[in-house]
């Protein structure tokens, strides 16, 4: 009787997933950190209007064997049930996301997404493997509108659609909803209105992004975008080599753009090939100092990575930097309240910056930014910005740069 009754309960986990801690408000988001919570999240309708924060990288690959084969059920519906929530990702991964619905429009991690301050931000989806059915078809989102938005994402695997409005991140973009700092490594194949990034760009805006999947169909189709129509491009770019395209764009119709250009692999694998149109690169000051971009030979295949996201495992990345036995210890206490105290050590005598941003990638206070000497040091942040005032609870990222190089990245949790 004992086991009837466990089997029940671990068959109404598989079927709901796990509901994740939190509310679903701004000030307390539902807190993701496992495949269950995805799962909830899914097949739950009332959620799709919350906030929520991803607190792990989450290994998806489980989905093969979801539905029946079907795998992962998109999350958000046809109107009036899309997701119009945030979804931050809280710098960390999905891997290994699989969707298997080729008689189904709408399909990607998140079918339809729409309504103004709907946003999903800080994101990575890594080796997807999606297959949709006739539209709207993306490895992120299959269709995005009313004014939302997706910033700091990017997609890689595989995205396939049985005919058309098909791209690596997303499938269509309209309805004034805008997409930035993104990029796509994803193979892309379909028939009509097919792209590296998007399907099909209308009366939507997509500034400082690139791509560089191949990318396969009919007509409209190219290495970045299939169509676009009354839409808004700037400062893009998309790879000449890997796309397998002979255009960028498949179809252009009344749009702007300005600065969208096709390059060679080596091209973009040059800074100034993103400074020169404005984007924000880690060091330089002339188009900001967020520093949403960086790009070294050693991450992300030499391409440019998102700054805020782990796109190589930190720890792999202390490795290859190990030579100079500099490194971030870590803060104390974390959570913490209202100080907390960040460690860390250098080999030698080097120029120290070390800075923290917020969720959205924005640099809000530098703590240190001077010569420190040979040995371990410890610096207290009293969790406050650069004008003095306090931050509010949340998560915030703290980076520590040596003599102009990455070192390492690490989180911490303002409880208050």
């Amino acid at each position: 009787m004992i086991f009837f009754i466990f089997l029940l309960f671990s068959l109404q986990i598989l079927a709901d997933g796990v509901q994740p801690t939190g509310s679903g408000t701004e000030s307390d988001p539902y807190q993701v950190e496992m495949l269950d919570n995805l799962l909830w999240i899914s097949t739950n309708e009332s959620s799709w209007d919350s906030f929520f924060l991803q607190i792990a990288d989450i290994d998806a690959s489980d989905t093969q064997n979801w539905n029946n084969g079907e795998g992962f059920d998109p999350i958000g519906s046809n109107p009036p049930h899309s997701f119009n929530g945030v979804y931050d990702g809280g710098f960390h991964e999905i891997s290994g996301l699989f969707i298997n619905r080729p008689n189904e429009g709408s399909i990607g991690f998140f079918r339809r997404v729409e309504y103004s301050a709907t946003r999903i931000v800080n994101l990575g989806l890594v080796n997807v493997n999606i297959t949709g059915g006739d539209y709207w078809i993306g490895g992120l989102v299959g269709y995005l509108s009313y004014y939302a938005e997706i910033s700091s994402c990017y997609s890689s695997g595989i995205v396939i659609g049985n005919d058309q409005i098909i791209g690596g991140l997303v499938g269509q973009a309209d309805g004034g909803s805008i997409i930035q700092n993104c990029y796509a490594n994803t193979d892309v194949e379909g028939n009509n209105y097919i792209g590296g990034l998007i399907g099909f760009l209308a009366g939507a805006e997509v500034n400082y992004c690139y791509s560089i999947g191949n990318v396969n169909g009919n007509y409209p189709v190219g290495g970045f975008i299939g169509r676009t129509y009354l839409a808004n491009l700037y400062s893009c770019v998309w790879n000449t080599e890997t796309c397998g395209q002979s255009s960028g764009i498949g179809m252009n119709q009344s749009s702007t753009i300005i600065d969208f250009l096709g390059c060679t692999s080596t091209q973009m694998q040059v800074i100034t090939t993103y400074t020169d149109i404005g984007w924000d690169f880690v060091g330089e000051t002339i188009n900001g100092t967020e520093d949403n971009w960086d790009i070294s030979s050693g991450i992300n295949n030499g391409f440019p990575f998102l700054n805020i996201l782990p796109i190589v495992n930190i720890n792999d990345f202390e490795i290859a930097n190990s030579s100079s036995n500099s490194f971030l210890k870590g803060n104390y206490p974390n959570p913490f309240n209202p100080s907390t105290t960040i460690k860390f050590s250098i080999h030698n005598d080097s120029k120290i910056k070390l800075m923290i941003y917020n969720i959205k990638g924005q640099k809000i206070k530098t703590l240190a930014e001077n010569e420190f000497s040979q040995g371990s040091h410890s610096i207290i942040w009293n969790g406050d910005d650069n004008s003095g005032e306090s931050v509010s609870s949340g998560l915030y990222l703290y980076k520590l740069i040596i003599n102009n190089k990455i070192i390492n990245m690490k989180k911490c949790l303002m409880l208050k």
